[in-house]
């Protein structure tokens, strides 16, 4: 008898700048899993899947720590737009290994999360999203070459719809 071949897990990605939840806190199917960082990437194991969720709520903080109207000259510009850069890069790399991607599209650093999906086939992603931006969002999203987007819809500034569809994989 030859061993039986295991099947190999689906890697899916949960891709965020904002936490995950209202306590940053999501559980495996055993309820042994909590996610301890607000910024980074953790991975889940479950039977069947390789759940990478990846989030920087330094992106979303970038703004406001660079906002201030006496501190946000040209350096501080400059900086906050190489930081974002370089989140958005690590980001970029990483959403092409998965084999499907929840991308949360909010208000505050929406189109640049929705152009993430570029280059990507249409049926890997889901954008998670509020209806804030709306055109410019859709423009983007068609630019990615998706006519006929998965689309979760949410609140502004929610994190519980994303923690939900996360939730349906542990």
């Amino acid at each position: 008898m030859e061993p039986e071949e295991k099947a190999e897990k689906k890697k899916i990605g949960f891709i965020t700048y904002r936490h995950l939840g209202h306590h940053d806190m999501v559980k495996d199917s055993q309820g042994h899993y909590m996610l301890k960082e607000k910024t980074g990437e953790e991975v889940l194991q479950t039977p069947r899947y390789e759940i990478h969720v990846w989030q920087s709520t330094d992106l979303a903080n970038l703004y406001g720590r660079f906002s201030s109207a006496a501190a946000f000259d040209d350096a501080h510009r400059r900086t906050r737009d190489w930081l974002v850069r370089q989140i958005f890069a690590d980001m970029k790399h990483k959403v092409k290994e998965f084999d499907h991607s929840y991308i949360y599209v909010g208000n505050k650093r929406g189109l640049e999360m929705a152009w993430l999906a570029h280059g990507l086939p249409e049926a890997s992603v889901t954008y998670v999203m509020c209806d804030c931006k709306i055109e410019q969002k859709m423009r983007i999203i068609a630019n990615n070459g998706h006519n006929n987007p998965d689309i979760k819809w949410c609140d502004c500034e929610d994190s519980r719809t994303l923690e939900g569809l996360l939730n349906k994989f542990l």
